[in-house]
């Protein structure tokens, strides 16, 4: 079994790296989980130069797999 973990700041760009992954991997699905994570950053205005506070959600999806079997691989006649 291995896991492969997949993050982002946009959950559907994060969705779409995930099945665009199983699509091209062919891997078998055996568990997932979601983890949801908000940060605040303090910064800089760039145009009003006063201090700001901006609100970040990170979204995490991590999906334990085996891999398909390989054609030609070992055992195989």
């Amino acid at each position: 079994m291995k896991v492969k973990t997949f993050t982002g700041t946009d959950t559907k760009r994060v969705d779409k790296q995930v099945n665009d992954w199983l699509e091209k991997s062919g891997a078998k699905v055996l568990k997932t989980n979601t983890a949801i994570k908000q940060f605040t950053m303090k910064g800089e205005d760039q145009v009003a130069r006063k201090p700001v506070t901006r609100r970040l959600a990170v979204t995490a999806i991590s999906v334990w797999y085996d891999e398909p079997p390989q054609k030609g691989g070992k055992g195989s006649n």
